[in-house]
């Protein structure tokens, strides 16, 4: 958790402007949703879970038939992001495909793309900085040929966990991270 002390003159020492007046601020990285945020206005001490109808009844849920009780969602999930628009068009040729991966537990251990599919994964560059819950950078070079593509990415971090193939349905699809096609047209 990073407790910043605020606000001097709109701004903290991260850069982020204060929403609210309160003094203090807590921005829990990895956490989900409006749980990873927190203005400070009191600190309780508990020895039992909180129960927050915004945060454990209602949003935040997984809910389905893989969920026979219902199960909060806390923690973010692992997850790869290919930077270029949904459905880009390239000129053939080599290409260089850049992109994020982000964990909410450690860094990013390595990044695999596959253009097949998902039949062969190879491994992507990581770029520095590769900092422990932030967003880093991966990019791998790519000898494009003329058609329609679909490029999968899937992260590891360094604790060990990684993009799962599948994971069960839920009805709000929270915590999807499964490794998504990335539809690409090679001109």
């Amino acid at each position: 958790m990073i407790l910043v002390v605020g606000p001097v003159q709109g701004r903290n020492p991260l850069g982020l402007r204060f929403l609210r007046r309160s003094r203090l601020q807590a921005i829990v990285p990895g956490w989900v949703g409006i749980n990873n945020i927190k203005w400070v206005g009191r600190i309780e001490v508990r020895n039992s879970a909180i129960d927050v109808p915004t945060t454990t009844k209602k949003t935040y849920v997984l809910e389905g038939p893989d969920y026979p009780s219902k199960v909060i969602l806390r923690q973010q999930t692992i997850k790869s992001a290919v930077a270029l628009p949904w459905g880009a068009t390239l000129s053939a040729g080599r290409q260089r495909v850049r992109g994020f991966a982000w964990s909410p537990v450690g860094r990013i251990g390595r990044v695999e793309y596959s253009l097949d599919r998902g039949a062969t994964w190879q491994p992507a560059a990581l770029r520095e900085p590769n900092i422990a819950r932030a967003w880093a950078r991966w990019d791998f070079e790519w000898d494009a040929r003329p058609g329609d593509h679909a490029i999968l990415t899937r992260a590891v971090d360094d604790q060990g966990n990684a993009q799962p193939a599948s994971i069960p349905w839920n009805a709000q699809g929270y915590g999807y991270n499964v490794p998504v096609p990335h539809p690409v047209k090679v001109a």
